[in-house]
């Protein structure tokens, strides 16, 4: 008799990633544990795909208030701030929640914010979108297809009868609610790469320094920082941009890490020096050091 097709659900075992779950039991923890408890049912089916486990998905309060995420030990434990900087009586959006995490489960294979990160993201977030396409939101109950159905192919899901009709509705709120997952600031997800198609060289380097620098601010696990201060401990890195000009063949380089972040005298770091690099003064570089230089 041929195998039939049998139902598997978010609480299937072959989708216990996230092993065991904390929250710091502060007021409101029944809200705290279910936005926790949703966030890692939406990306149950993307971590199972990769075979990867987290022991541990914990809620945090730093003191910094940039800092949203931090990955230790390439997923041992992954600490997520669910509430505001400014309140911790209040949560932070779903949206910005599962943004965070994804970025942080990203750090599982990809340790700093590069080229090789950046491409895993954009595609973590794809998946993403995928899923809620599919009428997966992350509460508990939603449906997958199940023997033989190849993890990562979410055009088959299954969704239980009850939830058809909520499928037209989801499917009307999808561009809404995917424009605002995402690490910080605007864009869809993985909308990066659609986004350099139709920027030259130039902005395209410029872009993906600015992207790596907000990261550095509010995920530390991309660079060696004291979790709970943010302070930064290793000032040996730089990020040097090469931007070429093909039409006038200058070449200017952009010391990114010269220019301190944002807080950085508050956690003692001493502002770095720019090296000393012969530069061609193009116009378009020269407005990008002026940009750089305000913030």
């Amino acid at each position: 008799m041929a195998p039939h097709s049998r139902m598997v659900t978010l609480d299937s075992d072959i989708f216990k990633c996230c092993q065991k779950l904390k929250t710091l039991e502060w007021h409101n923890d029944a809200q705290a544990k279910s936005l926790l408890q949703r966030a890692a049912d939406q990306v149950k089916p993307i971590m199972a795909r990769r075979k990867w486990a987290v022991p541990l998905l914990n809620e945090f309060y730093p003191q910094m208030p940039n800092l949203l995420g931090l990955n230790h030990n390439h997923g041992q434990r992954i600490d997520i701030r669910l509430r505001s900087p400014s309140d911790p009586r209040s949560f932070l959006p779903y949206n910005s929640i599962l943004g965070t995490l994804l970025h942080e489960l990203a750090h599982i294979e990809v340790g700093p914010h590069n080229a090789a990160f950046y491409k895993l993201l954009d595609g973590l977030k794809r998946e993403c979108e995928q899923l809620m396409d599919a009428g997966n939101d992350g509460r508990r109950g939603a449906s997958f297809a199940g023997a033989g159905q190849r993890l990562g192919d979410w055009s088959n899901i299954n969704v239980p009868r009850h939830l058809a009709r909520e499928k037209a509705l989801l499917a009307a709120e999808k561009r809404y609610k995917i424009s605002s997952i995402m690490s910080r600031g605007g864009g869809r997800l993985g909308g990066s790469t659609e986004v350099f198609r139709v920027c030259d060289p130039r902005e395209m380097a410029l872009a993906a320094a600015e992207r790596r620098r907000m990261d550095d601010i509010w995920c530390a696990t991309g660079r060696a920082n004291n979790p709970q201060t943010g302070q930064q401990q290793d000032d040996s890195r730089t990020d040097v941009i090469v931007i070429s000009d093909d039409e006038e063949h200058d070449t200017t380089v952009v010391d990114v890490d010269s220019v301190p972040d944002s807080g950085s005298s508050s956690t003692g770091a001493s502002p770095r020096s720019t090296p000393n690099v012969p530069t061609r003064q193009s116009p378009a570089a020269m407005a990008a050091l002026r940009r750089a230089g305000q913030r």
